[in-house]
């Protein structure tokens, strides 16, 4: 139990650093991030290596573009990754360490040829010798999922149905909604539009000078009041958005969508959040 009163010592409860602090800041920050972007590709079915090359290739890509000229040795110290990572992207060769294809899909792939060659109206016998279901199972998960444990995870992907002795094959890929598409371009597009602002923010030490960048919200709203307060809240967005757009197109030309750089805002409402998740999502210190 602490008290206010009492004053620890020294050797005991040293006074972080300022730099302490930032590191602890940039932790929290971090694990924040990385919870969002794991909840995305969960709606997406993705697995996380997917995005990790794609995230790899994109440090690349932005350095270069700071620099083309920029060596095999200058790519590997400013992104800390293998050199012969690095040369094998130069090269357009699939990097090192990125070579394994996700197990559930290859599985899922002979599934499809199986059924093709063998078994015409989709319905894969479950277990017995090749080819079924438990044997393409054991050849490609080699030991590291059971087939009850692969059947599962189909199932729940839409992929297959369990029909006892038999298992229907109804897709040969995963299928990703429309709609999980249309939110993950959504919140893509819109991070990077976020992340550009407050990069360029950064640069321009006039505050005055600085693109509008703000956030505002309350944690001291009951969670009865909080449905007629998002209304509200949503009421007036609606209203400013329209005098956005009409303000943008009045100084519009006539001319193609994409012909400039754009001009714009982006207005979105919390979801709800406990008081904790609001503390570790907005970086505040803890006590």
């Amino acid at each position: 139990m602490k008290h206010p009163s009492a004053k620890p010592s020294p050797s005991m409860s040293p006074t972080p650093s300022a730099a302490d602090t930032l590191e602890r800041r940039y932790q929290r920050a971090k694990k924040v991030f990385a919870k969002a972007l794991a909840r995305l590709m969960q709606v997406l079915d993705k697995s996380p290596q997917d995005f990790v090359k794609t995230y790899r290739e994109g440090i690349l890509e932005s350095l270069l573009e700071e620099n083309p000229h920029m060596s095999i040795a200058e790519l590997s110290l400013r992104s800390g990754m293998d050199r012969r990572h690095v040369s094998a992207y130069l090269h357009g060769e699939r990097m090192a360490g990125q070579t394994k294809r996700n197990k559930l899909v290859v599985i899922l792939s002979e599934l499809g040829r199986v059924a093709a060659r063998h078994y015409p109206d989709g319905k894969i016998p479950r277990k017995g010798p090749a080819p079924s279901f438990d044997s393409v199972c054991n050849r490609y998960a080699k030991g590291e999922y059971s087939p009850a444990a692969v059947l599962k995870e189909l199932q729940r992907r839409g992929a297959v149905e369990d029909h006892g002795d038999n298992v229907l094959l109804i897709s040969k890929t995963f299928v990703r909604g429309e709609n999980a598409i249309d939110i993950f371009s959504f919140v893509t597009n819109t991070f990077s539009m976020l992340v550009e602002t407050s990069l360029t923010n950064l640069e321009i030490e006039n505050f005055t000078d600085r693109l509008a960048q703000r956030i505002i919200y309350s944690t001291q709203i009951s969670p009865e009041k909080r449905a007629e307060v998002q209304q509200e809240v949503k009421s007036l967005m609606e209203k400013h958005y329209r005098e956005y757009r009409q303000l943008l197109e009045s100084h519009e030309l006539p001319v193609a969508a994409g012909t400039f750089d754009p001009v714009g805002v982006s207005l979105f409402q919390f979801a709800p959040l406990s008081a904790e998740a609001d503390s570790r999502r907005w970086g505040e210190d803890e006590a």
